[in-house]
């Protein structure tokens, strides 16, 4: 279902580039009718109120109607994606994950989470996850020595797909959420740049998210023995 979802919103995507494409090259006379500072899907609806004028050319004709066919598809196609949304929804529900709790985390953000970490008790520890999931600290330079690295650099033998989840979450939550700010505005006052800010809170993200993880597993699990969780969970 996640698979379905991501094969949607990806066509549609390329979908409405081409159309993008296709408005701009409409008779003046259509194209000037339509907004020009809006996402390109609304553009597109807009077509469909729109009457052509008479005195356009076969090929003008043939491109607007074009265009508002692929109006009602991209309606249908999004209606295709809200629906597996509230089905992922469902089933996240039924699973009894708490993922969606913490910010920056919705249904595709936790759907993804599941299914690519399976069961978190494979991570015996947070840094093992952080090592999956490319968040871990690379020193920039085998100069630095061998202990704790100082400057940090990207991590490319991580997952790439949960790195980029994290990295969402970390965006979303120094826009709307107080003590990510705080940790981040932090980091840059003890010198670091702005790439190495988001790379530590992307870290202390990843313990977040397994630990929650844990909790979730051992109240799925309420047989599974207390002394195989990991220590920090």
């Amino acid at each position: 279902m996640l698979d379905h979802r991501r094969c949607l919103v990806e066509t549609r995507q390329l979908q409405l580039h081409f159309v993008n494409d296709q408005i701009a090259k409409l008779p003046p006379e259509i194209r000037d009718r339509l907004s020009t500072n809006t996402r390109i899907e609304v553009r597109l609806r807009e077509l469909e109120a729109i009457t052509p004028p008479s005195q356009t050319t076969d090929a003008g004709d043939y491109r607007f109607g074009w265009l508002v066919e692929l109006a009602e598809s991209d309606r249908v196609a999004l209606a295709k994606i809200r629906r597996l949304e509230r089905d992922l929804d469902a089933l996240l529900d039924e699973h009894g994950t708490t993922l969606r709790d913490e910010v920056g985390i919705a249904t595709v953000g936790a759907a993804t989470l599941l299914c690519e970490v399976g069961n978190p008790f494979r991570f015996a520890t947070e840094s093992k996850f952080a090592r999956w999931s490319g968040t871990g600290a690379i020193a920039v330079s085998s100069g630095e020595g061998d202990g704790e690295p100082i400057r940090h650099r990207l991590d490319w033998g991580g997952n790439r797909t949960i790195n980029a989840v994290l990295y969402r979450m970390s965006v979303t939550q120094q826009r709307c959420h107080e003590p990510a700010t705080t940790y981040i505005n932090r980091k840059r006052s003890e010198g670091k740049t702005r790439r190495e800010a988001r790379r530590a809170h992307k870290r202390l993200l990843a313990n977040r998210v397994i630990r929650r993880m844990w909790r979730d597993e051992q109240q799925r699990q309420p047989n599974h023995k207390t002394e195989e969780l990991p220590a920090a969970a």
